[in-house]
């Protein structure tokens, strides 16, 4: 019994392991493009693009995104006008975020833009693991497993979990914040 247990749990340290080294880059990476392509779609100026910490290469592309790879950990961003800090000054700026005239569905879909583009990213490979497993009979380990339940956990508590630090919010408190602008707008333009 207690041998049974002492293997599960080094198998959950092992796994939080890879979880946290390898998985943890990738989730931001796919993450941060999901709202950055989004961003680009609706017309936004992204300022910083940003993957990790301690910056080992900057570029600022022809764009005006400055482009900031350092060692990945859990920091990551993708920030346009409108969300330094600088929200007021910029609500006539049409490249920004919280721009007075932009649809408040914009804003809703950049927010959720990431943790969707990351669950199905999440939801592909489990799938095909899947059709591995059935087809091929090659077993899927514990650790791969628990690995994308902390991914898919990570990416809910994003999505589902409105607060906010400072100037950032959440994923989710920007939607929030949106359905919230999304739900004035309608009321007071009832021809949308």
């Amino acid at each position: 019994m207690y041998d049974f247990l002492l293997d599960h749990a080094q198998e959950t340290n092992r796994a939080f392991l890879i979880w946290f080294i390898f998985f943890v880059p990738i989730e931001l990476i796919i993450h941060e493009f999901g709202h950055y392509y989004f961003q680009r779609k609706f017309g936004m100026r992204v300022l910083i693009f940003r993957i990790g910490i301690f910056n080992l290469f900057s570029q600022v592309l022809k764009n005006g995104t400055k482009v900031i790879i350092g060692i990945p950990t859990i920091m990551a961003e993708s920030r346009c006008i409108g969300e330094l800090g600088d929200e007021a000054q910029e609500k006539d700026n049409p490249e920004a975020l919280y721009y007075r005239y932009r649809h408040p569905k914009e804003q809703l879909i950049v927010a959720v833009a990431g943790p969707l583009v990351t669950l199905s990213a999440c939801a592909m490979i489990i799938g095909f693991y899947y059709l591995t497993w059935l087809t091929l009979k090659i077993p899927v380990s514990f650790d791969l497993m628990f690995c994308f339940a902390l991914v898919i956990g990570n990416e809910l508590v994003n999505l589902l979990i409105p607060f906010k630090i400072g100037p950032f919010g959440t994923d989710a408190w920007i939607a929030v914040r949106a359905l919230k602008d999304w739900w004035y707008f309608s009321n007071k333009n009832p021809a949308v």
